[in-house]
């Protein structure tokens, strides 16, 4: 599937288009790539990013290692 957004691992605020009355009126949107080049697009509420940044805080043993030269380039 071919998903048309900002960088990958860019956040952005979206507006639901259609929200079913008992649903957020936006979320956040990211675009991400998974190990085999498949792109998809995430769509996440705010306690669930919340959730998501707790954890990787609590956890940061388990996160990937990352080169200084590709923070340059990201």
């Amino acid at each position: 599937m071919s998903v048309k957004a900002k960088r990958i691992g860019d956040l952005q605020k979206v507006l639901n288009k259609k929200p079913h009355w008992a649903a957020l009126t936006e979320y956040n949107h990211i675009r991400i790539q998974f190990p085999d080049g498949c792109e998809h697009s995430l769509l996440l509420t705010d306690t669930e990013l919340k959730r998501a940044l707790a954890r990787a805080d609590k956890n940061t043993e388990d996160l990937p290692k990352v080169s200084w030269l590709r923070d340059v380039i990201d």
